[in-house]
Parts: structure tokens; C-alpha cells; sequence
């Protein structure tokens, strides 16, 4: 990539009349649904025709898209119906480019798409193949067949860390030339404005408490079983301890179950999804993931911006990446208990410590005015 000032890029986007369509299956609380919508404010603000256009548009992002932004919601209720609706909205639209922002709408763009080499189309692969690679056999070759087929219509793949690359070229899904690394756009302009807001949380404001952070999806990729187990005996010594996890999903009535049944109740409790999560971060004591897998890892960005230590399991896909091998957190092998508490431990007793101000301009390495600007250069290049 040749490396322009942002105006220039935005300049040439412009004056090459640039025309985006951006696809996101829904504006669900996950990370790629926000970084739909972080991309499409952003092209929108600087001036580039941008349209939103959501498969399923209903979902807590859907408050934080710009009124300015062009939005369209397709009110399908599932993404393999969409087809003959996404084609049919594309058509009057008249892109130049589709940015896809997660496999589905990937999947659905390249079967529409497959005879015809307009407009450009860019996947986001925000993910490594782990899922995939858990089916059964039968279900797992049709998944990767599927997937190749998809793909194959593809001008260019955007991954979002170098695992999620090696995934893809591992599994054959594609052309590793059409690959490019971009870290997701995480951070918004006004991060820090949010993080100071007041918050009402009762654990977060005693001052005697030392408060840990988990935030992500109540799903089994984020493993946040193994974290209540691993937790449990370090609050009953330390009875100023306390985890809040920050979710929605399916895993929810089970973290639920196994907190009542380790009878911590009064140690561990779940917080529904947040429109505003970051005073979370900033008052947190010690963030921890314990992912068994992560495409990228945007929680562990949004805790460094606020200064806030990481611990992070040393999983498949971004932490790795992000904490830069264990200079911006701590690394623990997944699913290693005993490493996991002693880390824990470390980093609440001070034997660990961060400097925050190098945490905070490591978090900002991934705005969305920076990351933004190197989407638009590869669409550009496209």
C-alpha cells in the first residue's frame, strides 16, 4: 500500500466518485455489526457515498448509526432468504464497491454476484476457521466448499489479524494474494468522553473492591466458564475480589447455573449488553479474556485505551497480535487454570504492572479514523 495523507485518500475517493455499500447481516451487539457502522459514519462524515444496508436491521447498533448515514434496512429474518432482496436493493443503489463485514453477508454476496465482476467486492473475515473446524466431517466440507465458492467471486479479502489470514490460507479458501491484514477500526473519535460518564454500578464504585472485567459474548468461544472456575477459589481467599462479566447470549442461563452452583453469587454477577461499556473499562481494575479463539480481540483495544491491565488467554487469532507478544499484557496458555490465577493474583497485588500511558497509545493504534483510512486505500487499490 502506498502510504498517502488521510485528506488525499479521502480526496481520490472522492474525486474517483467512490460509491460504497456496506453489508452487515444485523446490527446485533457484536463487533463486527459496530464496525459496520463505525466504517460507514466515518466514509459518510469525510464525504464519500456511503449506504448502510443491514440484512436484519434491528439491534442496539442501530442507535449509533449517524442520521446521516444512508440506511437500509432489508427486515429479512434470516440471511440465507436476503438474496433476492440484497440483489434487488444493489441494483437501484449502483455501487462501485461492497464491503461485506461478516461471512454471511459474504456468503449470500458471492453467490449474487458470481457471474457478474461488478461492482468490487472486499469480505472482512473477522474470524479464524476454528468454528468450521469443529463440525462434524460431512457439514465441515460443505462449509468449506461453500465458503470457496463465496470467496472465489471475491476482489479482495480484508482480515483482520495475520491468524485470520493463515486461516484462510490453511482451509484453501482463497487466493492468498487477495488477502490483506487490517486490524478492525475500534475505537470512536469520542471514546474518553463516553468513558467518563458516571456510572451506578455498585461494585465499580467501592473503592475497597478490586474489580475484574470480562466483556463479550455469552458464547462458548469466549470460554466464560473456564473464567467463573478459575475465579471462584481466588474470591473465597480474597473476599474484595469481584468479576462482572459484560454480555449477552446463548451461554447465559449456564453462567447463570454455575455461578449459583460454585456459590458465588455474591462474587460474580452478569451485566446485559451496554450502549455505552466504556466507564466499565476505565474503572475496572484488570481486564481478562479467556477466548479459546479470537479473530481479532476488540475488547482487549477498548480496555488498553482506558489504561486498564489485559490479561488474555494466548489463543488463536488477535491478542497475541494486539498485546504485541505479551509487551502490552499478559499471555496465558487457554484453559490453563493455574497460570490463569497466578497472573490474576500478580496483577491485582501490583507484582505486575503496566505503565498506563503506553497501554492508552497502544489502544490507540486502532481508531477508526486510522484503520478507516487504510480500508479505503485498499478499496481504492481494488
Amino acid at each position: 500500500m502506498n502510504k498517502q495523507s488521510p485528506n488525499n485518500i479521502i480526496d481520490k475517493a472522492r474525486t474517483k466518485k467512490i460509491k460504497l455499500c456496506i453489508v452487515t447481516p444485523s446490527l446485533a451487539g457484536g463487533g463486527a455489526e459496530r464496525i459496520a457502522v463505525n466504517l460507514a459514519n466515518y466514509y459518510t462524515k469525510k464525504g464519500v457515498e456511503t449506504t448502510l444496508i443491514a440484512i436484519r436491521g434491528e439491534g442496539p447498533y442501530k442507535s449509533q448509526i449517524s442520521p446521516k448515514v444512508k440506511f437500509i434496512d432489508l427486515n429479512v429474518s434470516r440471511v440465507r432468504y436476503s438474496l433476492w432482496r440484497i440483489y434487488k436493493e444493489i441494483k437501484v443503489q449502483q455501487p462501485t464497491h461492497i464491503v461485506s463485514a461478516l461471512r454471511g453477508s459474504s456468503m449470500i454476496l458471492g453467490i449474487i454476484f458470481s457471474l457478474n465482476r461488478k461492482p468490487k467486492l472486499i469480505f472482512r473475515e473477522a474470524n479464524t476457521m476454528n468454528a468450521i473446524a469443529k463440525l462434524e466431517a460431512p457439514k465441515r466440507r460443505r462449509s468449506i466448499f461453500r465458503l470457496r465458492l463465496a470467496y472465489f467471486r471475491a476482489n479482495k479479502i480484508i482480515a483482520n489479524s495475520p491468524d485470520t489470514k493463515a486461516d484462510l490460507g490453511k482451509f484453501k479458501i482463497t487466493n492468498y494474494k487477495k488477502i490483506k491484514v487490517i486490524p478492525n477500526p475500534v475505537l470512536p473519535h469520542n471514546y474518553q468522553i463516553l468513558a467518563n460518564k458516571p456510572i451506578s454500578d455498585s461494585w465499580i464504585n467501592n473503592k475497597n473492591l478490586k474489580v475484574i472485567l470480562n466483556v463479550g459474548r455469552l458464547h462458548e468461544q469466549k470460554n466464560q466458564q473456564f473464567l467463573i472456575k478459575s475465579f471462584g477459589p481466588l474470591a473465597k481467599k480474597n473476599k474484595n475480589l469481584r468479576l462482572i462479566i459484560l454480555g449477552d447470549g446463548e451461554e447465559k442461563s449456564n453462567l447463570l447455573s454455575l455461578i449459583n452452583n460454585l456459590k458465588l453469587s455474591d462474587f460474580v454477577k452478569i451485566v446485559p449488553f451496554q450502549e455505552n461499556p466504556w466507564p466499565y473499562y476505565k474503572n475496572a481494575d484488570l481486564f481478562v479474556l479467556t477466548s479459546q479463539w479470537e479473530g481479532f480481540g476488540n475488547v482487549i483495544v477498548e480496555a488498553l485505551a482506558c489504561g486498564t491491565p489485559v490479561i488474555s488467554t494466548d489463543c488463536l487469532g488477535g491478542p497475541a497480535y494486539i498485546l504485541e507478544n505479551g509487551k502490552y499484557g499478559q499471555l496465558v496458555p487457554p484453559n490453563d487454570k493455574i497460570a490463569l490465577q497466578k497472573k490474576i493474583i500478580d496483577v491485582i497485588n501490583g507484582r505486575i504492572s503496566f505503565n498506563k500511558e503506553e497501554l492508552i497509545q497502544r489502544g490507540n493504534e486502532f481508531t477508526v479514523d486510522k484503520i478507516a483510512q487504510r480500508y479505503l486505500q485498499e478499496i481504492l487499490d481494488t
